[in-house]
């Protein structure tokens, strides 16, 4: 290799190649926009991304991997669910014809996951195949998820199986990321493990101002409103409906509410459905104070306690009141009281979130001092900067050859 080449090889940008059905994306969920926003936004690498459902995919370098022809016939039948868990252990078996051969002649330096119950078994083949370092980003249990549409949802055997699937990657992975520290925790950690907290947009962090104790408080959700959290949503807007004290307003992508139950909060102004990111902004500057929810039914446990609700990393910055309705076993729960910047209601009991909401922001110095320290983690272990730079520093570590560009 001559002096020239040398020094143009060291210029260059890692190259990751993301096989998942998390992918970067802006409109589908906090798991895509993170990977968005480290390797769309930030121009900090050369991505293709690769796999069966790449709608609203923000990364223009795509290979788009179809099911058979059968299999997606098979699909719009009866037997839908069966072909979904048929192909789950497939993926393991087999690659997608001409997969390999794609991704060698766009030749990356890392293969990069978030495990999901489709693609994490065609990632470690192709990592062994190509010969590269595989790296897994542990968002969610998917296996165990309950927010999948029951069509495409493991039987619970089969979600047994795919979770030692889980734990067999996580031991062939060359780097782990945890998405938190129940995360880690529920995997037993890795030699080269690292929690790696959802990534916010880049934003100002508000300075706390202190405020007299006010007749109306506007409370906002942003996330998630369906299965569980969709049935504490809907007790507390029952509560709240009439309320003169408390404006409870909730943005989701969508719900799986009655009609009946949609429209009617829609007219209370409750239930505002989706808005553009930019706009969510405004209403978050604009609200007093905001509520992130956690199950407590039995079944979502090992969900709420791997799990970290991406919200908060909007919410933080705001500078005021977060409201944590979940049980203490949750990564809400438990990063709220470690960092003192939440008031966490432990009790699946409705009437006590409004107390607690009425009872802190009626205390200047209770808000005050939630305020205080969100502003403490959205600069600390919130801030975007670093939870990127962590990403970056611990990719570029691992990748064949290091590489010169920031």
């Amino acid at each position: 290799m001559t002096q020239h080449n040398m020094k143009e090889d060291m210029k260059r940008k890692c190259r990751v190649l993301i096989i998942s059905g998390v992918i970067p994306a802006i409109n589908r969920g906090g798991g895509c926009l993170a990977l968005h926003r480290h390797f769309i936004e930030r121009e900090d690498f050369e991505v293709m991304v690769t796999g069966s459902s790449l709608d609203g995919c923000s990364c223009e370098n795509t290979i788009r991997l179809s099911h058979s022809r059968v299999a997606h016939r098979l699909r719009r039948t009866c037997l839908a669910r069966l072909v979904s868990n048929i192909e789950f252990f497939i993926n393991w078996c087999r690659l997608p014809t001409g997969l390999e051969r794609a991704a060698r002649d766009w030749n990356p330096d890392i293969i990069f996951t978030v495990p999901d119950n489709i693609h994490s078994g065609w990632a470690s083949r192709l990592a062994v195949g190509l010969g590269v370092p595989l790296v897994t980003n542990y968002q969610d249990l998917f296996p165990l998820s309950r927010f999948i549409n029951l069509n495409n949802r493991p039987y619970d055997w089969v979600s047994r199986w795919l979770m030692r699937r889980f734990h067999q990657l996580h031991e062939r992975s060359e780097l782990v990321f945890y998405t938190s520290e129940g995360m880690r925790d529920w995997f037993g950690g890795h030699a080269n493990g690292h929690v790696l907290y959802p990534i916010g947009d880049q934003v100002t962090v508000n300075v706390p101002v202190r405020h007299d104790a006010a007749d109306e408080t506007v409370l906002v959700y942003a996330g998630n409103c369906y299965g569980a959290y969709g049935r504490m949503l809907l007790r507390l807007a029952n509560r709240l409906i009439d309320s003169s004290s408390i404006k409870l307003r909730i943005y989701a992508v969508g719900n799986d509410w009655l009609d009946n139950d949609v429209k009617r909060f829609q007219d209370a102004g409750i239930y505002r459905g989706y808005i553009p990111f930019e706009k969510l902004k405004a209403e978050l500057d604009a609200a007093d104070a905001y509520l992130t929810v956690m199950s407590f039914e039995p079944e979502e446990k090992p969900f709420v306690q791997t799990s970290f609700t991406t919200k908060w990393l909007d919410y933080a910055p705001c500078a005021k009141p977060v409201f944590v309705w979940a049980p203490l076993y949750s990564s809400a729960a438990t990063f709220a009281l470690e960092h003192k910047c939440g008031v966490v209601v432990d009790v699946d009991d409705d009437k006590q979130v409004v107390n607690a909401v009425k009872a802190t922001m009626s205390n200047p110095d209770a808000v005050c001092q939630v305020s205080e320290a969100s502003t403490v983690v959205a600069n600390g272990c919130l801030s975007a900067g670093a939870i990127h730079r962590r990403l970056k520093e611990n990719l570029d570590s691992i990748a064949p050859c290091k590489f010169t560009v920031r």
